[in-house]
């Protein structure tokens, strides 16, 4: 660790000292010795009546470090349990964000499940749903998105469910990311709230869409808003440019390999093989492989003929690339297609490799790459 305690990053000095300490150690069991010893000081520092917010947050800041730093099992279970008043009082108590945010993550990371004080954490969380702060709200909303459980979702679902439709769009966005982690445990939730779902897929603001789109997804097909949501999706899967931001295209193909890609964009998502397979965007070009796979191969031959094009011609490039990434995209793309479509096997339908193609596929066969070797 060659690096001075200004430029470290380190919350305190306690902090830099037991880092420098644990990337020097002659060993592992040196090192588990040296996070045994700081658990302990630590230990003893928040049992001082007169510790300041400050000092405490330093204190769970360093156990977060020993817990994630230390061997496994080498602390026993419940080696941090000390600690947890001490994080539920800088949640309820604290005058910063940052102050919360470490209080929140420290019960998040090392309160049991079960634990006798996760109510008072569940009713903390309310409150900052319901205190109006964005700050607070917004903080609330991201630890329920990435550690919510069966406890918390009767306490906070209403709340979720009103701020889905807040005028900021990044409490939107959460809102709507987080009833999806509460709808693991209460799939109800999903479709109470599906006609706001798909009014967030036409949101205004792009992130929100992202999420709802996420949201979307898990929509089962019985539910009354799932065919408005996939008509929207499918609408949104029309406005895809290759110069538009790759991410939110990518959330739109993903959504719509669960919903389904409609009839009528099938000749706009071979438009985009061509347009797509020589821009690097390996992810999408999978993705338009995978919804295309879902139509049968007459429909697939119907769009291809009414556009003079194939969708394995699309990505002759990838076959003819040295690169091994490339070679592996050109035969995850190939497989999603029937080889009704392009093998040649009906008398009907010419194969549409050439004959240079057929044979660089089979040479594929003596490639390094075990996955390759499958696929072929």
């Amino acid at each position: 660790m060659d690096v001075t305690f200004a430029s470290s990053g380190a919350l305190s000095r306690a902090h830099y000292s037991i880092v420098r300490k644990v990337e020097t150690a002659q060993s592992v069991n040196q090192a588990d010795q040296f996070l045994a010893l700081e658990a302990k000081a630590v230990h003893e520092r928040l049992s001082r009546s007169s510790l300041s917010v400050k000092a405490c947050k330093e204190c769970l800041v360093m156990l977060m470090y020993i817990s994630t730093t230390a061997s496994p099992g080498f602390l026993p279970p419940g080696s941090f349990d000390f600690a947890l008043t001490h994080a539920l009082n800088l949640v309820e108590a604290g005058k910063s964000i940052e102050d919360k945010r470490i209080g929140y993550l420290f019960c998040a990371e090392l309160m049991p499940t079960h634990h006798e004080l996760r109510l008072m954490m569940v009713n903390t969380l309310r409150k900052d749903l319901e205190s109006g702060s964005p700050g607070r709200m917004c903080l609330a909303l991201d630890n329920i998105v990435t550690f919510a459980n069966e406890d918390i979702v009767p306490a906070v679902q209403d709340a979720v469910l009103d701020l889905i439709s807040h005028n900021y769009p990044h409490i939107r966005r959460r809102a709507v990311l987080a009833l999806r982690s509460l709808a693991v445990f209460n799939p109800d939730l999903l479709s109470q709230s599906s006609g706001t779902i798909v009014a967030r897929l036409q949101d205004r603001n792009e992130a929100v869409v992202g999420s709802a789109l996420i949201a979307a997804a898990q929509l089962p097909s019985s539910d009354p808003s799932f065919s408005n949501a996939r008509h929207v999706v499918n609408g949104l899967f029309s406005s895809i440019r290759i110069s538009k931001n790759s991410a939110i295209s990518l959330r739109v193909v993903h959504c719509l390999q669960g919903m389904g890609l409609s009839e009528g964009h099938v000749s706009f998502a071979i438009d985009l093989l061509n347009s797509f397979s020589s821009s690097r965007e390996p992810a999408l070009l999978l993705g338009i492989f995978r919804l295309l796979s879902q139509q049968t191969p007459s429909k697939l031959m119907e769009a291809e003929k009414a556009q003079g094009t194939s969708c394995v011609g699309s990505i002759q490039n990838l076959l003819a690339s040295h690169d091994i990434n490339d070679q592996y995209l050109y035969l995850a793309c190939l497989t999603c297609i029937d080889p009704v479509v392009w093998a040649g096997t009906s008398p009907d339908r010419p194969l549409v490799l050439e004959g240079w193609e057929v044979e660089k596929i089979m040479q594929f066969l003596e490639s390094p790459d075990d996955s390759i070797r499958k696929m072929v």
